[in-house]
């Protein structure tokens, strides 16, 4: 009798398979973190480039309006709060490193035993899905600024025109 699954034909195709499942599932929540980022710089980006439409309007627009003033005025809050948003999940402390952890935990006599291996992993995936999530909170906070700064940038560019 095989002690593999049935779907597999040996021990060292079901080894390997575990292998790449495992594997696999630590680098799609790191994979996470990074697209997080790169969403958060991609952000900033624009919020630089709406200061610098911000600046054209207030240089070379007729704000002598106090409506005008008014809307770049809340315009630019909007796109103070979308900027910060942005740079805080983009600065996000990574999960430490866990060298010295790792080290103590493979330095025992008799090598880690399971729980400690189990506690370790554990620890780690609390680790990530808290950052996780505090990026996300931070984006789809960015993302609220984002909507309110473009209703702002429309109003402001509408009030010009009159």
């Amino acid at each position: 009798m095989s002690t593999s699954p049935a779907f597999v034909d040996s021990k060292q195709v079901f080894d390997n398979l575990i292998e790449y499942w495992a594997s696999t599932r630590i680098d799609v929540p790191m994979q996470l973190l990074a697209k997080f980022d790169n969403a958060a710089k991609r952000l900033v980006t624009l919020g630089t480039i709406w200061q610098g439409v911000y600046l054209a309007a207030f240089n070379f627009g007729d704000l002598r309006q106090s409506n005008s003033r008014w809307y770049l005025v809340v315009a630019f809050l909007f796109l103070i709060g979308l900027i910060v948003c942005s740079a805080l999940a983009i600065c996000v402390p990574p999960p430490k490193a866990g060298a010295f952890d790792t080290y103590l935990l493979f330095d025992r006599q008799g090598g880690p035993s399971d729980k400690d291996l189990t506690c370790a992993v554990k620890r780690w995936c609390h680790d990530i899905d808290a950052i996780a999530t505090k990026k996300h909170r931070l984006l789809v906070a960015a993302k609220v600024f984002f909507l309110l700064n473009s209703v702002a940038l429309i109003a402001l560019l509408i009030s010009m025109v009159r």
